[in-house]
């Protein structure tokens, strides 16, 4: 025979340490990449579930401006009936609005250019809701009614805006 039984388990004695410990590491430096992709993964899912919350709000606040596009569209001429609708659709810009420091926070995290879409989203938001206000408690007259329309074009026009950047950070983390 050309082996003998005494060279294999010397053989094994000299090398049951080296290959126990090489095998420990390999066993560690599977688990530690199993970790790092796991915490990978979850960090995107976090990151994506973050740009969708931002996404809602925008679609939220260009739901509130369609609301006052149709209610301008449909203006019933009396004044208990025009001050009723004003006064619900600056509540429901109100409540959009508070959520806004929060989006702000998050877009800050994410990105300078998605948190300079945010900041332009809520000051026209703000410019629109001052707006509304105006027209609620004082005077209402074609002016204001008119700044208020312009405000609400340029919200809707920065709510794109926004969306696209997340949309377009959003594309970027799949890739």
């Amino acid at each position: 025979m050309w082996y003998n039984n005494s060279m294999i388990a010397n053989w094994i004695k000299e090398w049951a340490i080296p290959l126990s410990a090489g095998a420990t590491f390999l066993l560690a430096l599977g688990a530690f990449l199993a970790i790092w992709q796991t915490r990978k993964t979850q960090e995107r899912e976090h990151k994506h579930r973050l740009l969708n919350e931002i996404i809602e709000w925008a679609i939220e606040v260009d739901r509130c401006t369609s609301e006052v596009g149709i209610w301008i569209a449909t203006v019933t001429g009396t004044k208990a009936s025009d001050l009723a609708i004003r006064a619900n659709l600056f509540l429901k810009y109100e409540s959009v609005s508070a959520r806004s420091e929060y989006v702000r926070t998050i877009a800050l995290v994410l990105g300078e250019d998605l948190h300079s879409a945010v900041k332009r989203v809520t000051q026209n938001l703000d410019k629109v809701k001052d707006l509304l206000w105006e027209r609620l408690i004082r005077e209402d007259n074609k002016e204001k009614q008119s700044k208020q329309q312009n405000y609400e074009h340029l919200l809707s026009k920065s709510i794109k805006t926004l969306i696209e950047v997340a949309s377009n950070i959003k594309t970027k983390n799949i890739g």
